[in-house]
C-alpha cells in the first residue's frame, strides 16, 4: 500500500508531496497488541487481541505460547531462566523408577528462587545436580 506524506516547513508551508511505501498487515496478520500473536492467533487460543497480556501477569502472550506457557493463567508463565515448558508436560503420567521409565513429577527451587516442575521439561535431557552438607 502506497501513502502520502506532506512535508512541512517550519514556517507550515507544504513543500512537496511523495509517495511512500508502508507494510499495512492485512486481516489475519494484524497484530493489534504487539505481542507477536496475531489477531487471528489470538482469537483461536481465547486471548485479547487488544491486550497484551491477557492474564495480566506481567508476561505477553506471545512470549507465553512461544514458552509452552498458558497465557490464560495467571500462574502459568514462562521461567525467569528463560527455559521453555513443553505441552506434553500435562500429559505425562508416571511409570516407576527403573531406567527407561517416566519419573514422577516433583518441583525444585531454581537458582532464580522459581519452583519448577520436573514434567515441565518433557522430552528434553534434565541433569539434576545435588549436593548435601552434613
Amino acid at each position: 500500500m502506497s501513502l502520502r506524506t506532506l512535508t512541512l516547513l517550519s514556517t507550515g508551508l507544504a513543500l512537496a508531496c511523495s509517495p511512500v511505501d508502508v507494510d499495512v498487515p492485512l486481516g489475519s496478520e494484524m497484530d493489534s497488541d504487539q505481542d507477536g500473536l496475531t489477531d487471528a492467533e489470538e482469537v483461536g487460543l481465547g486471548t485479547d487481541p487488544d491486550n497484551a497480556d491477557s492474564d495480566d501477569d506481567g508476561f505477553t502472550d506471545g512470549d507465553e505460547v512461544a514458552q509452552g506457557a498458558d497465557p490464560l493463567a495467571e500462574d502459568d508463565h514462562p521461567y525467569t531462566g528463560g527455559y521453555g515448558s513443553d505441552a506434553c508436560r500435562d500429559g505425562i503420567e508416571s511409570t516407576g523408577h527403573s531406567e527407561g521409565d517416566i519419573a514422577e513429577d516433583f518441583e525444585l527451587m531454581d537458582q532464580y528462587g522459581e519452583t519448577v516442575r520436573l514434567h515441565d521439561f518433557c522430552g528434553r535431557a534434565v541433569l539434576l545436580v545435588s549436593g548435601a552438607f552434613w
